[in-house]
């Protein structure tokens, strides 16, 4: 009938100890923490929550404009190639500097991942 009385009752949606509340088999604690299978997850406060996504959504617009420095980059080298050799070298570069900003982009969200802001 009751979720939760506030002395040491079991009801049928969860009991009370004096680790904290467990409702449907996940401890939730006072202090925001979470365990869940025996691991131990923090809640995400809003404002570090926001600064994540803002810092992500960084590294894609710059990794977008790695994107387009090597387009005009390989346009322009391919434009003043005096020969096949050349053109294939701009082509190359452009290849190699698109992999670089994906790569770039891929690194600093994952590193956003696993960071954990106060």
């Amino acid at each position: 009938m009751c979720c939760v009385s506030s002395d040491y009752t079991t009801s049928s949606v969860g009991k009370k100890g004096k680790s904290g509340l467990r409702v449907n088999g996940v401890m939730d604690n006072s202090g925001g923490d979470r365990i869940r299978g025996g691991r131990r997850e923090e809640k995400e406060s809003e404002p570090s929550g926001i600064k994540k996504g803002c810092l992500s959504m960084l590294a894609s617009v710059q990794e977008g404009m790695g994107y387009c420095k090597a387009f005009v980059v390989g346009k322009g080298k391919k434009l003043t190639a005096r020969n096949e050799e050349e053109a294939t070298e701009a082509d190359l570069q452009t290849a190699k500097m698109e992999v670089d900003a994906a790569d770039a982009a891929e690194h600093t969200k994952n590193q956003l991942r696993h960071h954990h802001f106060n």
